[in-house]
């Protein structure tokens, strides 16, 4: 006889069946549990057969009794214990599995609990007694549908590995403003789901500090061999300050307080948002109050509630919340007035205008009247030195851009090897822009072949506050780094001269400069032409 390997949903009710009258002692026979049953001989043959072979059953056969026993008197079969209730609820849980399409968890999850939810009727039914309708919740009970972010089998194995064996990890990895991808090491401590995307929650090496990265935005998963011990307080959740608010953490403490109105004072209050949360409800009104480290997410999560919600504390919520919700009134009132501004920085072989570009960055930002934060798109790109040109010793000690470090920056990319010959897809990218900003303009812009409408140097425009001399006693101009320190923005020395931060870099320094009382009408004039 022919073991079954798969479990048809139609057999397990009847193993149930079976179960229950051996472990009974009636020493039934395989004719008494069919008749019992109204199914046929050759069937319950192979449920025992798959009883004893694959579920472990201790099946034997009493010639004297003619039938079947235990041999351990204390054997049932786990579902044995488990009531018609559990197993209704455990049968629910594949409708919220809907929830998980996007990684290869789904698949596997659905059918483990396809094969242990299949429907077994109420223990007290006679076999005789038409089955119940326990399958009614599977279009009643639906998980809403939500976007999913798709994770590639080969990264999400590989990852599962990794934490597992805590095994530190390299992989390519694309940020989210980032144009191509990047080799970045790290120690995984944990999968993190949020929102129909999956992240890894680890120790990165090259930051020296705990990041998040989006699985969808990872390829080529390689091991590494280094073993790393778990720190005590690797949790994430350790990290929130004891919110609820995704997958965000701060380094910051704070304790918030918002005032809700309208529907928004309905709703708030019927879920948990934090360990500590308080509520105050007034006459038309309720006051929320909790700690969280997870400062942008509550922001996000205010603005989200519109004009049904108000922050009280702390002052900076405060402050940002105002700052929004000012910005977005001019840029409804300046919808025809949106300008689009272009940050760039290039690294050379050299100081001629027939140098080689070696890397070129740019951030496209939108000024909406009142703030430039919005970063529409992201360019970064390196390039090989042009045929016969030599590497250029002063340059590679500015840079550190040798042949070795721009192979491994460009990784696989499929843009071309020399700058002159990918010009135009710069240009492409710049086209819809009038506006171009850059420390030290004069010298990044001659490089292109094609003017630029409108140029901002954050170089010449700094000049007068710093009143820095030179030998003979006239005013010159400052560095980017210091340039940066003046405006009070962190700089990581390790990092200058890499022509993606310092775009960042002179992106920071203009917002600085808009925001300031000294330098804010001349950045009005540039950025007010048309």
């Amino acid at each position: 006889m022919n073991t079954r390997k798969d479990l048809p949903k139609t057999a397990l009710p009847r193993i149930y069946f079976i179960d229950r009258e051996i472990a009974a002692g009636k020493y039934p026979n395989t004719r008494y549990l069919a008749e019992k049953y109204e199914a046929g001989t050759a069937s319950i043959s192979r449920d025992i057969e798959f009883m004893r072979d694959m579920l472990g059953a201790p099946i034997a056969y009493d010639a004297a009794r003619r039938g079947y026993y235990y041999t351990d008197k204390t054997f049932r079969l786990a579902a044995g214990f488990t009531t018609k209730e559990d197993m209704l609820a455990l049968g629910m849980v594949k409708s919220l599995m809907s929830l998980y399409k996007g990684t290869p968890l789904y698949a596997s999850v659905l059918r483990l609990l396809e094969e242990i939810s299949i429907p077994t009727g109420s223990p007290e039914t006679s076999p005789k007694t038409p089955p119940e309708n326990n399958t009614w919740y599977e279009d009643r009970l639906v998980a809403a549908p939500i976007s999913q972010a798709h994770v590639d089998p080969p990264v999400w194995t590989a990852i599962l590995s990794s934490l597992k064996e805590n095994r530190t990890v390299s992989f390519e990895y694309r940020g989210i403003w980032d144009n191509d991808y990047k080799t970045r090491v790290v120690r995984p401590y944990q999968l993190l789901f949020d929102n129909g995307a999956w992240f890894l929650y680890g120790f990165s090496v090259e930051r020296s500090a705990v990041r998040m990265f989006s699985l969808s935005r990872m390829r080529g998963v390689r091991y590494t061999n280094e073993i790393f011990t778990l720190p005590s307080d690797f949790d994430f959740t350790r990290h929130t300050g004891g919110s609820y608010f995704g997958i965000f953490i701060g380094m910051t403490t704070y304790r918030f307080s918002i005032e809700f109105f309208h529907k928004a004072a309905i709703e708030v209050p019927e879920r948990y948002w934090a360990l500590d949360q308080d509520l105050q409800y007034r006459k038309n009104s309720v006051v929320l109050s909790f700690t969280s480290t997870q400062y942008d997410k509550v922001l996000e999560w205010l603005l989200s509630h519109g004009r049904d919600a108000q922050p009280l504390e702390p002052p900076k919520l405060v402050n940002d919340w105002k700052k929004h919700i000012e910005s977005l009134a001019v840029r409804v009132q300046n919808m025809n007035h949106i300008r689009k501004v272009i940050f760039f920085d290039t690294e050379t072989n050299g100081l001629s205008k027939n140098s080689s570009v070696l890397s070129i960055s740019a951030i496209k930002a939108v000024y909406n009247g009142v703030d430039i934060d919005f970063i529409e798109a992201a360019y970064n790109r390196y390039y090989f030195r042009n045929p016969g040109e030599q590497p250029l010793q002063e340059a590679i000690f500015v840079n550190g851009l040798t042949d070795e470090t721009i192979a491994k920056r460009r990784g696989n990319a499929d843009y071309p090897l020399y700058f002159k010959d990918d010009m135009e897809n710069f240009k492409t990218f710049c086209g819809d822009a009038r506006h171009f900003v850059a420390h030290n303009i004069a010298f990044d812009s001659k490089f292109l072949d094609f003017p630029l409408q409108y140029a901002f140097c954050t170089m010449r425009e700094n000049k007068r506050p710093f009143k820095k001399l030179d030998g003979n006693g006239h005013k010159t101009c400052m560095s980017l780094s210091e340039t940066a320190k003046y405006y009070q923005a962190e700089v990581q020395n390790d990092a200058l001269h890499s022509s993606d931060y310092d775009t960042q870099l002179v992106h920071g320094i203009f917002r600085k400069m808009l925001a300031s009382e000294d330098t804010k009408e001349k950045v009005l004039r540039f950025l007010e032409k048309v």
